[in-house]
């Protein structure tokens, strides 16, 4: 099995365009324009943020951001589509820090 972690400060989020598309896919900049404050905006985008450099780190290789997809299931569980394959993943937020864990059981 290989697992992948990383943690965000919130805070240090940027809300720039240019920030938010180089990190998001155009299906996560869909479900980030609907969030309505500026809280929820940086909370969706360090949430995501997190889990896609946790996956970056499990495959120990560089992949574009906007490669990886971090969606969620009808239950609101979190996993990534990633080159055709879905891969799970957990995202947590505590007051100011996000964390994500990602893992597999084979490498890609």
């Amino acid at each position: 099995m290989k697992m992948g972690l990383d943690i965000v400060s919130v805070s240090r989020i940027s809300l720039e365009d240019k920030f938010v598309s180089h990190i998001l896919s155009e299906a996560e900049l869909a479900l980030y324009k609907k969030k309505s404050s500026d809280d929820s905006k940086r909370a969706f985008l360090s949430g995501r943020w997190a889990a896609k450099e946790a996956f970056i780190k499990m495959n120990e290789r560089p992949i574009s951001y906007s490669e990886i997809n971090v969606l969620n299931k009808d239950s609101g569980a979190p996993y990534i589509l990633y080159d055709g394959k879905e891969y799970s993943c957990s995202i947590s937020h505590e007051k100011e820090y996000a964390v994500a864990l990602t893992y597999m059981e084979e490498s890609l």
